[in-house]
């Protein structure tokens, strides 16, 4: 628990820089990058955890190896947290930077699971239904699911709404059976 307090701090602290530099969605881009590099590269993995450098020269390296696709507030933030033991967080913070983010331009993310591919015009539709039901913004994601026989699935932040066929059928299926 202590540590989650701690990764939301230092991801708030971030959020508050980039909010006043207004330069939240290129450090957002810039964790994001640095997550994924995290995951997939093992030489940048071992740089940030190496004991033989500083947070400062670790900071250097990676404004010089990134260049301008890593906000330079994000290559110092990332000594930072090399020196506090807290780059296993790095993908943490950067959830909850996001989370921030999303929270401040008044957005939800919204992912719908459909089976056939929806023309730009019907995702309009729906992105304009759910942002006039939640009363926010709606980033949305669709992602054709070919197991789906037909309705749809919405994931909007954590909730869950199961609007699919199988679903029905299902509830039909439980309420004859008792």
């Amino acid at each position: 628990m202590r540590l989650d307090l701690n990764t939301s701090k230092y991801a708030r602290a971030l959020y508050s820089v980039a909010e006043r530099l207004k330069s939240e969605e290129d450090v957002l881009n810039s964790l994001n990058l640095v997550s994924t590099l995290l995951q997939e590269n093992f030489q940048f993995k071992a740089l940030l955890f190496t004991k033989r450098l500083k947070g400062n020269q670790k900071s250097a390296i990676i404004a010089a190896a990134l260049g301008d696709s890593c906000h330079i507030i994000v290559s110092e933030f990332l000594g930072l947290l090399a020196d506090e033991g807290l780059i296993p967080q790095v993908r943490n913070i950067t959830k909850t930077f996001e989370r921030l983010h999303t929270q401040a331009l008044g957005l939800v993310k919204v992912t719908a699971k459909v089976s056939e591919q929806l023309s730009e015009i019907r995702k309009q539709e729906l992105k304009k239904t759910l942002a006039g039901t939640l009363g926010k913004k709606v980033d949305l994601n669709v992602i054709l699911d070919p197991d789906l026989l037909g309705g749809i699935k919405l994931r909007i932040g954590n909730i869950f709404v199961d609007a699919s066929i199988q679903n029905q059928m299902k509830s039909l299926r439980r309420d004859l059976l008792t």
